[in-house]
């Protein structure tokens, strides 16, 4: 017997009903992507420092269902094998120490690319024995082509000097890429001035700051408001080899005090992610008095990064008058301003979009004194100490209603939540609602509709989740400290990608033996056109089939791009679920079947085709009756809109 074909195209929505013509777009959270570049920066370490866990590099990968990984390394040579994530559970990857970023000023083949065939989470992460830190990864999907960065001075260690750094990874190929530094940098780049580098998919290029002696830990030596631009979409990890805040000296007891200092870096959110509304939580410690001994050791330090110029921070009152008082100068884009010392929680406000930092603060126990009997005064080491950190704030723009996190085993692990007060009862850790799991710990954000948790975790896997679109902000940090091998770390988790947009997703599509071709497009429904992008095309489930993309296709820029779908092996049914999400979260979903019949038949392109119609257990498109041929487009009224 003869095996024919028959192929049935569904528009499907799932979890909500069929629209009368054609299908409703639902909006969804972007909480991830399915592809990541990312590179480690350098973490400066003191001769002897040894990794802390499975390797001193680490990804942590994470999903909310069942997903197939790969990581490729040295512009795409797949590192051990795929591996498949369990739902809320972290996997944890091993890199190889040669993909760290020393040298700057070198282009170098040690971009890292992570894919998956669901949405995952990526969170990079440095552990030495007194050095490390741990970054959040943006999908590509999310990258953007313009960023300002967060940094610090110059520090010592000994005798020896640490720069700030910045770390840029292309994603594509010829991606042309100019930063205009706020100090000299080591490859000669001065203030006003630019350069320009050309990298390819997967290439990365180590910026850092000119070595200064006589301006050691001057504000003047950091890169901090640096501007970086590109051609194509670039991932963008910045911070400092071994820095610390406040001020402390090279040397305590004739040791070079690399204890007292850490590699602080996070990823850069793009300017496009940046928004106008932020609220922070002060930082927890176990054993760390608030209050310590040196100046500016008190509270975290709080930046804020403007783009335009013209841009002005506000803070909202905690006396209860509901008002906002302006806390900054007008700043210039690139220009930052400092809240060196925040000890409670505080909501935020600007006129222009910025981006925010929070530092955790170098600290030690008790003051130091010189040696007694010694020509010069050398100070001592203390006999507790700890590092800092740094962690992108999360914009209210960005709040999200899910995630997973991983605190790490071997130091003190914290959480930290930002919230509406009234949506409290929505949010659940780890299961449990969150008034049950941390009632003694649920504190206001005086003067304004938002609460917060600070709380201490156990190592391993956590989720947070808000029910009944409760949406928060949750950052994962943890931090050890002890008498001169001290360790910290922090990152923020559970972003929403979704960009406002009024716009509508068409799919249009043929079949053609069993094979699908199509263009999917975003179309603004206002004047407003720019937010109108195409976020990700995938298929979210297949059987016997595979989705090609163009190689031009740019996730996140592009409104359009052809597809097609394509049968493996056409003696075998096959299936595909195809999801069209734009950068506002309008999602469309297709479904495709093609069942292959053992039946006598004649043959026509290179197939046999049944000689019913159609087959049985097989439906001419139930909801869609100009798609049951393959053909027809899906255009969906803005009124059909939902929300899962």
């Amino acid at each position: 017997m003869w095996r024919g074909h028959f192929l049935a195209v569904v528009a499907v929505l799932v979890g909500l009903s069929w629209g009368s013509r054609g299908v409703a777009q639902d909006r969804v959270e972007i909480l991830g992507g399915r592809e990541y570049w990312l590179g480690f920066p350098r973490s400066w370490i003191y001769p002897g420092e040894t990794a802390r866990g499975i390797s001193a590099l680490q990804l942590w990968v994470a999903s909310r269902e069942a997903t197939r990984v790969q990581v490729y390394l040295n512009g795409g040579q797949m590192l051990h094998q795929e591996f498949t994530t369990k739902p809320k559970e972290t996997f944890v990857v091993a890199i190889p120490m040669d993909h760290m970023n020393i040298d700057p000023g070198v282009v170098m083949d040690k971009g890292i690319r992570v894919v998956a065939n669901k949405p995952i989470v990526v969170t990079g992460y440095v552990s030495f024995t007194i050095s490390g830190e741990a970054f959040m990864c943006i999908p590509i999907e999310a990258l953007g082509k313009r960023y300002y960065t967060l940094n610090m001075y110059q520090d010592c260690v000994g005798n020896d000097y640490r720069p700030a750094q910045i770390l840029i990874v292309a994603t594509r190929d010829n991606t042309v890429v100019r930063y205009y530094p706020t100090t000299e940098t080591s490859d000669g780049v001065r203030p006003g001035q630019f350069k320009e580098i050309r990298l390819g998919k997967g290439q990365t290029y180590l910026i850092t700051a000119k070595i200064e002696a006589r301006y050691n830990q001057d504000w003047r030596t950091d890169l901090t408001g640096t501007y970086i631009e590109a051609t194509e979409p670039i991932a963008v990890v910045s911070g400092h080899t071994k820095g610390s805040y406040p001020r402390y000296s090279c040397t305590m007891l004739g040791t070079p005090a690399h204890f007292m200092r850490n590699s602080l870096m996070d990823m850069m959110w793009p300017v496009e992610l940046w928004g106008t509304m932020y609220i922070s939580a002060p930082i927890m410690y176990k054993n760390r008095p608030r209050n310590g001994v040196d100046i500016d050791d008190v509270g975290d330090l709080i930046r804020f990064i403007a783009s335009e110029d013209g841009t002005i921070i506000e803070q909202l009152r905690q006396d209860g008058s509901q008002e906002w008082q302006q806390i900054s100068p007008s700043l210039r884009r690139g220009q930052w301003f400092n809240i060196s010392a925040q000890e409670h929680a505080a909501a935020y406000r600007s006129n222009k979009p910025v981006l925010v930092g929070q530092y955790g603060k170098a600290w030690r126990l008790t003051a130091v004194n010189p040696i007694i009997g010694k020509d010069e005064e050398e100070p001592q080491n203390p006999p507790r100490n700890g590092e800092g950190m740094l962690m992108c704030l999360t914009p209210r723009e960005r709040w999200a209603t899910y995630t997973t996190f991983y605190s790490p085993t071997g130091m003190d692990n914290f959480f930290m939540i930002t919230f509406e007060t009234a949506r409290m009862d929505d949010i659940y850790f780890d299961g449990v609602r969150l008034r049950n799991k941390f009632s003694g710990g649920i504190k206001p954000v005086r003067g304004t509709p938002y609460s917060y948790v600070v709380a201490i975790v156990t190592p391993g896997d956590h989720t947070v989740e808000g029910r009944n679109g409760a949406q928060f902000a949750v950052y994962a940090y943890g931090n050890l400290d002890l008498s001169k091998t001290g360790f910290a770390y922090g990152y923020p988790t559970g972003i929403n990608y979704a960009v406002r947009c009024d716009d509508t997703v068409l799919v249009v599509d043929q079949e053609e033996c069993g094979n699908i071709t199509g263009r999917v497009e975003v179309r603004p429904l206002t004047a407003e056109t720019e937010c109108a992008r195409l976020f990700s095309v995938a298929l979210d489930s297949a059987v016997n089939y595979e989705l090609v993309l163009p190689e031009t296709f740019r996730p996140s820029y592009d409104r359009q791009t052809t597809f097609e779908i394509r049968v493996v092996d056409p003696k075998q049914d096959a299936y595909a679920l195809l999801e069209v999400i734009a950068r506002s979260g309008k999602r469309v979903v297709r479904e495709y079947r093609y069942i292959a019949e053992a039946v006598g038949a004649s043959p026509s392109c290179g197939l046999w085709r049944t000689s019913f119609w159609p087959p049985r257990g097989a439906h001419r498109c139930a909801a869609q009756p100009e798609a049951a041929t393959g053909h027809g487009e899906a255009v969906i009224p803005e009124s059909a809109l939902g929300r899962v």
